[in-house]
């Protein structure tokens, strides 16, 4: 009962962090922007906003500096997050491929047991 509640657990964290990431990464993939600060520094993010008002590469609305601190303290925070969950949680990448895919990891994944010693053209290798 136990382990079974464990790897019900298991899967499910796996589950979340999988949609977690994929989130993370549409964010990014549709909302990555630049922004050149006063100074000349270029600042790359991502955060929902309204593309239709402001086609430039470089994106003209502004974020204070603290703003700015916040999004890469979350960006490297979910890093983090997602590394740390991983690793506690002992989530590998064969048992998150097999909690989703029990019947491939089966097929892929699985040891042989109880082969034979090995043989040189079909004669046993034993000492002299």
């Amino acid at each position: 009962m136990k382990l079974t509640f464990r790897n019900s657990i298991s899967k499910q964290i796996a589950r979340l962090l999988i949609v977690v990431l994929g989130l993370f990464i549409l964010n990014n993939a549709v909302f990555l922007h630049a922004h050149r600060l006063p100074d000349g520094q270029v600042i790359l993010h991502a955060h929902p906003y309204k593309k239709s008002q402001d086609p430039a590469p470089i994106k003209t609305h502004h974020h204070t500096a603290a703003e700015l601190f916040v999004l890469a303290q979350l960006q490297f925070l979910f890093f983090v997050l997602i590394t740390l969950s991983a690793t506690v949680l002992r989530i590998g990448y064969k048992r998150v491929f097999s909690s989703i895919y029990p019947s491939l990891h089966l097929k892929y994944f699985a040891k042989s047991r109880g082969r034979s010693p090995p043989t040189l053209f079909g004669m046993d290798l034993q000492p002299l």
